[in-house]
């Protein structure tokens, strides 16, 4: 069950070199590969490359996130392909986009009709942080026929 805030929780997890990113996440939870510190603010990418997966019912998601001493590429992934027209804001058809700054960056926004869905965002560079109590990715649920 989805904590009433409409967030996910996530869980840090460092994943076994042959298990899929997505493997077993339940609905409205998360999971983090790669080398990464989790502290009581944020969680850092120690890592060149890491992920955070999550499975989700929602029209947008979204996570506050910033770059270390750089600007970090990342890729969203929606059930493994690239998310096309329903890309978030901050990313392009392909899923790619760059954390340049600490801000909310939208990863997706779904189309009617709100399914289960896995969202996956891969990052490409040392230091890239999430900021959220307990890591939570911010999911924005919508009642039928609103837009």
């Amino acid at each position: 069950m989805a904590p009433a805030d409409g967030s996910c929780e996530c869980t840090a997890w460092r994943l076994d070199a042959e298990e899929a990113p997505t493997a077993r996440i339940p609905l409205h939870g998360c999971r983090l590969s790669g080398d990464w510190r989790v502290g009581v603010e944020f969680a850092s990418l120690s890592g060149t490359s890491g992920s955070i997966a999550s499975r989700f019912r929602s029209r947008d998601v979204s996570l506050f996130m910033a770059p270390g001493d750089r600007p970090v590429r990342f890729r969203v992934r929606v059930d493994g392909a690239a998310p096309g027209r329903e890309h978030g804001l901050d990313s392009d058809h392909g899923g790619w986009g760059r954390l340049d700054e600490a801000r909310s960056y939208q990863l997706f926004r779904q189309s009617p009709p709100i399914a289960d869905r896995t969202l996956e965002i891969a990052f490409f560079g040392v230091g890239a942080r999430t900021y959220a109590p307990h890591l939570r990715l911010a999911t924005t649920n919508t009642t039928q026929g609103a837009s």
